[in-house]
Formats: C-alpha cells, sequence, structure tokens
C-alpha cells in the first residue's frame, strides 16, 4: 500500500499520522516492520498508542524487538490486550507501565508473575482465585478480576499501597460473606462488586476514606437496611439484574451526588430525593420502564433512554434537565 516515509508523517496531524500507522500495522505484514520502527520514533501519543495496538498483530518477538524496543511509548506505558505478549515485554526498553487488559477466556493470575512495571491488571478467572501473586506488582493502580467463585488471600491486596480501582466479580450464584478484605485497602476510590446478598456483612464498606465511585453488579441487593455509612461516596452505579429498593439509601451515601442504573427494577424512586447532593440521574435501561413521577419538582440531570417509555416523564417541571441517550 503507499503510505508517507517516516519523515512526511511528521508533517500530519497526530489524528492523521495515527490512523495511517494504525492501517499498516494492523496489515500484520513483516516486511512493514521497518517502516513501523522507523515511525514509532515520532513521539507523539497517539501515534504511540497505535504502534503498541499493533502489536498483536505481528509476530510477538519480532515487533518486540524491531518495532517496540527503542519506541519511547505513550508516557513509557503500554496496554497488553494477548497473553501471548507478556514474555517480550522485557525486550522494550523504555517502558515504565504496563496495562494487561486481557478480555478472552479465563487466565490463571500467574500470567502476571514476569509483567514488568505492572500497573493495571483486568482478566477474566475462575475458581477459587488467590490474590497472593499480585503482591508481586506492588505499583498496582488497578485490578479488575470476573468471574471467580470465590477469591482467597484477599489480606495480600494490603500489599498495594497505590490500588486506587478494584472491581471483583463472582461467578453466577456465588456471593459474598464478608467484605471485610476493604479493610486492606484503605486508599480505593473506585470500588465494583458483584455478589452480595441478604447474608453479606457489609459493614466494611465503610472503612475506606476515600471511596468516591462504588458500583454493584449481577445480584440483587436487597434494600440499605442496615448497611455503615460511606460519606465519601459521590457515585453509586447498580446494575443488579434484578429489583432494587432505594429505602435508606442516604443512609448508605448521604453525599451521593450521581445515581446511575442499568438493568435494575426500582418500584419506588422516591428515596432518591433524601440525596441532599443529588445532581444527576441515569437510567440505561431500554426495556424496563420506571415511574418517574417521584421525581416531579426536582432539581437534577435526567438522562434516560426516550424509547424506554418512562411514566410521568412530560410532567416532571423545569428544574428537571432531560437528557436523551437515543435522540
Amino acid at each position: 500500500m503507499s503510505r508517507p516515509s517516516p519523515e512526511d508523517l511528521l508533517e500530519l496531524s497526530e489524528e492523521a499520522a495515527a490512523e495511517v500507522v494504525e492501517e499498516v500495522a494492523r496489515a500484520g505484514a513483516a516486511e512493514d516492520l521497518p517502516w513501523l520502527a522507523a515511525c514509532a520514533r515520532d513521539g507523539r501519543r497517539a501515534v504511540q498508542e497505535a504502534v503498541g495496538d499493533g502489536w498483536c498483530h505481528h509476530d510477538a518477538e519480532a515487533y518486540a524487538q524491531v518495532v517496540l524496543a527503542d519506541a519511547p511509548l505513550a508516557d513509557g506505558a503500554i496496554a497488553v490486550t494477548d497473553a501471548a505478549l507478556l514474555p517480550h515485554l522485557k525486550a522494550l526498553r523504555h517502558l515504565t507501565g504496563v496495562s494487561v487488559v486481557i478480555g478472552s477466556g479465563p487466565q490463571p493470575l500467574s500470567v502476571l508473575a514476569d509483567v514488568p512495571n505492572l500497573t493495571w491488571a483486568t482478566l477474566k478467572v475462575a475458581g477459587e482465585v488467590s490474590l497472593a501473586p499480585l503482591a508481586a506488582h506492588p505499583r498496582l493502580e488497578a485490578v479488575e478480576l470476573e468471574g471467580a467463585d470465590g477469591y482467597a488471600d484477599l489480606e495480600r491486596l494490603a500489599e498495594l499501597p497505590g490500588l486506587a480501582y478494584l472491581h471483583l466479580g463472582l461467578a453466577p450464584g456465588r456471593t459474598w460473606e464478608s467484605l471485610d478484605f476493604l479493610a486492606h485497602c484503605p486508599n480505593v476510590e473506585s470500588l465494583r462488586l458483584s455478589g452480595l446478598d441478604d447474608a453479606t456483612d457489609r459493614s466494611a464498606l465503610g472503612v475506606p476514606e476515600n471511596l468516591v465511585h462504588v458500583g454493584f453488579f449481577e445480584h440483587p441487593i436487597g434494600g440499605f437496611e442496615g448497611w455503615p455509612t460511606s460519606e465519601s461516596a459521590a457515585s453509586l452505579y447498580f446494575a443488579l439484574s434484578g429489583d432494587l429498593d432505594l429505602t435508606g439509601i442516604a443512609d448508605f451515601a448521604p453525599n451521593a451526588g450521581r445515581v446511575g442504573l442499568y438493568d435494575t427494577r426500582v418500584a419506588d424512586l422516591e428515596p432518591l430525593l433524601d440525596l441532599e447532593w443529588l445532581a444527576e440521574l441515569a437510567i440505561y435501561d431500554e426495556t424496563d420502564p420506571l415511574d418517574l413521577t417521584p421525581l416531579t419538582g426536582a432539581s437534577l440531570r435526567l438522562t434516560l433512554f426516550r424509547s424506554a417509555g418512562h411514566a410521568g416523564v412530560d410532567g416532571l417541571g423545569p428544574g428537571v434537565e432531560l437528557r436523551y441517550l437515543d435522540d
């Protein structure tokens, strides 16, 4: 294919140059490696990201040694989406941060064993999963695991002082006995969990003092009776595949300013009015209409699908700013 020389690429805008590099890299042709290696000297972020994204389309070792070895990368960081690439990270001389985001098939945490400068790990997992291997990566800022029957050695999370984002998803039908592990995650700002039920001891939800974003997934959580108070929680997200009783939500998160609902049935939205700082409600379900009349006269931004046919939209009043996702 016709393409500009690496020198001429510098005359293009960052976005245009990145598009050219991406197109060439996606072709997966070995004869393009010298050209891509020359382009990899272009330090613009979008170009570096395109160079990194092209890795999975080529022989892993050859691309690492020829193209990526001397690339500055995007602030020294690269995202890896294929486990087969991980053994070749050692060839990257300017590597300062690695995000491993693998969405295909369960992976053992041992796949991360030799990853240098690991800062982000997103993996599907299976069976009983020990978190002990994560302790070998003290620079981890984000851990996102989905699909375990259960998690062991949760206390090892204390060895990740920079951990700010934690998502631990359980396999369908599995539930948490306790959330006591949160005592080992004092700096978590964003927490996403699946598998809470009425028997789960939730008392530790009030422990993390920096917790801002809280999400619950997959399993109906009942109501908020008996929950601890999280003064710092500002954004709540529910994707429960079931019913949600909002009674007591203001006792759990009195300072919440944003609530998101996805695939979650709510019989009564009125308890949301007890949230003094509520500024935005987002309803992402297209097929299960809710009764919005309790929000009449409120002052907030309401994001929703027009096609969902929610009741009471027309009478909400001027204080409700409507934003339709399907317009």
